[in-house]
């Protein structure tokens, strides 16, 4: 109940804000349009927010169930490394889809793929474990010809996980 003295405050309603037209987060069926992977290789939980061409924050969740864990290492599971570089480089996929078309090109169709085309400067800071939230972020630095290079963290209660660079080959599907 209010009093005849106080005002009741209205909040503005919080836009949306999309990226290509589909709104943030990004999640589960919305991800599987955007990137190829699936079943066990579908690593990306969630896109947070996307600075179209530029930059991307997303999650992954380490589930107990997850497959890898049974054999990576019995008693003592943790997610191998590489995997850690593979969902860096779907987030990093999400950049490159949200990128706007260049001047007198079409705009990037769901059907292109990006590869996996190089890894500098890796480096694991601690071991990434079942009911781990990974935070994850990767930034655009440089872009020659269809190769574009990204500055890549993951981040487990704010403490650094892993850091390095990947190099994204990206092709436009024809």
């Amino acid at each position: 109940m209010t009093s005849p003295d106080r005002r009741l405050a209205v909040r503005a309603l919080r836009t949306v804000k999309t990226v290509n037209g589909v709104p943030l987060p990004l999640r589960g069926d919305v991800l599987d349009q955007i990137l190829p992977h699936r079943g066990s290789f579908a690593l990306l939980d969630r896109v947070d927010d996307v600075e179209p061409g530029k930059w991307a924050k997303g999650r992954r969740l380490i589930a107990r169930t997850d497959p890898v864990l049974a054999d990576h290492f019995p008693g003592r599971p943790i997610i191998p490394g590489v995997l850690l570089i593979e969902t860096l480089g779907q987030l990093s996929g999400i950049v490159l889809w949200s990128s706007p078309p260049a001047e007198g090109k079409e705009p990037i169709s769901a059907a292109s793929f990006g590869v996996l085309a190089g890894i500098k400067r890796f480096r694991f800071h601690r071991l990434v474990v079942p009911g781990d939230v990974v935070e994850l972020h990767t930034a655009c630095t440089a872009r020659v010809g269809t190769i574009s290079e990204f500055d890549v963290t993951a981040h487990v209660d704010r403490e650094l996980a892993a850091s390095g660079s990947l190099q994204i080959g990206f092709r436009a599907s024809k």
